[in-house]
């Protein structure tokens, strides 16, 4: 019963503290959208919005990125864990 039940819902891991608060800073910044389908439309550089949240962050903070690509990465993962739940 419960390998059924496993395979008809869903799970999908909640994303990590700095995931969360990533998603939550990028999704607020003005000109972020999600048009449909579950797909961010991004029209800042991510390199500008990476620059924005190493910014809020003291430096040396463990949550600073040095890496555009683990940035994105890291907002992707969190945007389809939240957004696309049960994709």
């Amino acid at each position: 019963m419960y390998k059924i039940a496993k395979e008809l819902i869903p799970t999908t891991p909640q994303p990590s503290r700095r995931r969360m608060a990533l998603f939550e800073r990028v999704m607020k910044h003005s000109e972020v959208t999600v048009p449909g389908e579950g797909e961010a439309s991004i029209v800042p550089s991510y390199a500008k919005l990476l620059r924005s949240w190493n910014e809020a962050l003291p430096a040396g903070h463990e949550w600073r990125y040095g890496d555009r690509r683990n940035f994105h990465r890291d907002f992707r993962k969190a945007f389809n864990q939240i957004v696309n739940y049960c994709r």
